[in-house]
């Protein structure tokens, strides 16, 4: 589905960009950096709040973000000018430029080992069946579940199955169970 797809593309893209903004503003508050605004979005302002004076907000596109770090914008004034961006030492101001990249980093490695832990648990059942080929040639059906090949118990469906029947025109012995 056309929509759905588009919409879990969005809902992603959104994902990765509060993580990233997350991090500057986590580092911003660490490093004693004013936030004056935290937004998820772009365009008008959809629903918002205020917390600790930082303005947090859902904006109407859900494309881009941003951190509005007191003493970037000349317009807005902060009580103790000590929170200025550019008060503050050298370290709390890279820290706070680089954490968005580096969330975005360690969103990676997270998602990495979270598909490889899933990788895992893959079940040994039919999805689907390609006709004209082997699999369909032989009689397997959707929802057949894999149990053994030439008599050894199918555990792990890469290891066990998948790599073992890519040897083209060797015959296997192929145990399924049939919910039928």
């Amino acid at each position: 589905n056309y929509f759905m797809d588009m919409l879990i593309t969005i809902l992603s893209l959104g994902f990765v960009i509060f993580i990233h903004e997350m991090g500057h503003l986590l580092f911003a508050k660490w490093g004693g950096i004013g936030v004056f605004e935290f937004s998820v979005g772009m365009g008008p302002k959809v629903c918002g709040f205020n917390y600790k004076d930082t303005q947090y907000n859902l904006r109407a596109l859900p494309f881009g973000g941003f951190v509005k770090l007191a003493g970037l914008d000349p317009t807005q004034k902060a009580v103790d000018e000590s929170v200025y961006f550019q008060n503050r030492p050298m370290i709390h101001r890279f820290s706070t430029i680089l954490a968005g990249s580096m969330m975005n980093v360690v969103l990676g490695f997270v998602m990495f080992f979270i598909l490889i832990f899933m990788s895992g648990v893959t079940q040994p059942i039919i999805k689907s069946i390609v006709s004209d080929t082997p699999a369909f040639d032989v009689g397997l059906q959707p929802g057949d579940r894999l149990m053994a090949i030439d008599g050894v118990a199918i555990e792990d469906v890469r290891k066990d199955f998948v790599q073992k029947i890519q040897n083209n025109g060797v015959n296997y012995n192929l145990t399924i169970s049939r919910s039928d």
